[in-house]
């Protein structure tokens, strides 16, 4: 309909240029016609535009059979942001077993019209052990170093690869936060964020790493911060202090604007364990 609307315009603007251009230079009106009748061209024709939108692909929701990664994860969604000619690829991945996993890294595999094989790359999970039920996103930047951006390839595969470093994949089940908010909306954090991490379990704690999660209005991922790392041994039921911040990381800045992603931003606080 619109399309129809654009040719019926530019007729009537040829036929006015027809059958007006003798007189065009003396006749002001005829001239304002014409300019008028061009400005809604161009104002139609930009009204048929292709509105820009996220790259998501995969399934945002568990109700419509998430890819599975293997026995114990599930892939929850990916999307792809773009900046300074470089893809970066953010996601999540649900464990959806029984128990606590160690997580696989995600595979991406990029392919062309005849399947031929374009190039592969992982997205890494921000902390490898995963308590059954629980989801942990994941991020890669810049993926394939910058060889491909998208519309390079036909095709996308995402699977399952091998399992998280286990150096990266501790069990810190007995680990908790106190004196800040494990989730929250950003705009409630401070400049900087004093919070502890509590040992519950019977036994000392090293390693601990402290990261921030972030997420858009719609609930996806846009990326993290690697806030502090607690260089002390944390003995049971003693504590260790971290400083969480409120400003912009790199990445999810990018992915802010591959989102095309307005706010309001949430954060959560993922404790990891690291030989």
């Amino acid at each position: 309909m619109r399309r129809s609307v654009v040719v019926l315009v530019w007729s009537v603007v040829l036929l006015a240029t027809v059958f007006w251009s003798p007189v065009a230079a003396q006749d002001d009106d005829a001239e304002a016609t014409i300019a008028a009748l061009e400005t809604r061209v161009a104002e139609l024709e930009a009204q048929l535009e292709p509105t820009p939108s996220p790259e998501i692909v995969g399934t945002p929701t568990l109700e419509e059979e998430p890819i599975r990664l293997n026995n114990s994860f599930s892939l929850l969604y990916y999307y792809f942001s773009t900046a300074d000619d470089e893809i970066n690829a953010y996601g999540e991945i649900v464990n959806t077993g029984d128990g606590a996993a160690v997580a696989p890294e995600i595979v991406f595999t990029f392919l062309d019209d005849a399947r031929n094989v374009l190039g592969e790359d992982t997205g890494r999970p921000l902390h490898g052990w995963v308590e059954a039920g629980a989801t942990m996103p994941f991020d890669s930047y810049p993926l394939l170093s910058g060889a491909l951006l998208p519309g390079d390839w036909a095709a996308v595969e995402v699977s399952g690869g091998d399992d998280v470093f286990l150096g990266n994949a501790l069990d810190n089940s007995m680990l908790s936060v106190e004196d800040i908010p494990a989730t929250g909306p950003i705009d409630s954090l401070d400049s900087e964020n004093r919070g502890k991490v509590v040992n519950n379990g019977e036994g000392p704690v090293s390693g601990v790493a402290v990261m921030t999660a972030h997420y858009d209005e719609d609930g996806y991922f846009v990326g993290s911060c690697n806030d502090d790392f607690l260089d002390i041994t944390i003995q049971p039921g003693r504590f260790g202090r971290f400083t969480i911040y409120d400003g912009d990381c790199v990445n999810r800045t990018e992915a802010k604007v591959g989102r095309g992603s307005d706010g309001p931003y949430t954060y959560r606080i993922i404790l990891g364990r690291q030989e």
